[in-house]
């Protein structure tokens, strides 16, 4: 057998530029995974932020912005701090016919969109003007949440920046001010100053579609009572 060096096994040709070419490609498909790990972080950071936009807590965040407070009674439900249409807890804010989405300049029977026709035993998102005006989350309180704070809590006559009203105190000290702004029937302002006539969202449960339960306060008598769906009144709004 010869020992030429041409009889020998050869080394495989281009062995140490395969290995070289593979290293190459392993270090390209390492850098394609980093930047596609990376490419996906940041959409997730993207996603991520766009879904924390739509998070409750800054949902709360830009109604402590509207300058409506949201009063922690210490009750089943939190108490807006000031009246619907109001900017301060001592301005009246609007007058509301019952289930009626604006406020009108005359309150008659003919006025009311509600009176005399069938509507929900207690009012719905779309004809509650705390909802309509204030936005989702604040609705009007029913007749059991205005039972609660007559009886839960302490009211005293009050005055704020020339205002007469009510302090209403809560067990945990909590306090609000309700305005006694009276009401108005056709274009006449009866009780200002005397008395405060606040809507629940409650209709009259006798299917006589032309009453609805609304807070009465005076100095005397802070009580639940039926009235006709036209006057104009004051609403007071709730959030869960």
């Amino acid at each position: 057998m010869s020992n030429n060096m041409q009889d020998s096994p050869k080394a495989f040709p281009n062995a140490f530029d395969k290995q070289t070419s593979g290293r190459r490609r392993m270090m390209q498909l390492v850098a394609v995974l980093v930047a596609s790990a990376i490419v996906g972080a940041g959409l997730y950071l993207m996603l991520g932020n766009e879904s924390m936009s739509e998070s409750p807590d800054e949902v709360s965040e830009e109604v402590v912005e509207s300058g409506v407070e949201a009063v922690d009674m210490g009750l089943s439900v939190r108490w807006a701090s000031c009246n619907v249409g109001a900017e301060t807890p001592a301005e009246v804010g609007g007058y509301y016919a019952w289930g009626d989405s604006q406020e009108h300049a005359t309150f008659g029977w003919r006025d009311a969109k509600s009176y005399n026709r069938k509507y929900p035993t207690t009012l719905t998102s779309d004809v509650d003007i705390a909802t309509i005006t204030m936005g989702e989350g604040w609705r009007m309180p029913t007749e059991e949440e205005f039972l609660e704070l007559i009886e839960k809590c302490e009211w005293r006559e009050a005055e704020r920046d020339g205002c007469y009203g009510f302090e209403v105190v809560a067990p945990n000290e909590n306090t609000l001010f309700l305005p006694a702004a009276g009401y108005k029937h056709d274009t006449t302002l009866y009780h200002d100053g005397l008395e405060a006539l606040y809507w629940s969202a409650s209709a009259v449960a006798d299917n006589d579609n032309k009453r609805a339960k609304a807070l009465q306060a005076s100095n005397h008598e802070r009580s639940l009572q039926e009235h006709y769906r036209y006057y104009g009144a004051q609403v007071r709004a709730v959030r869960d």
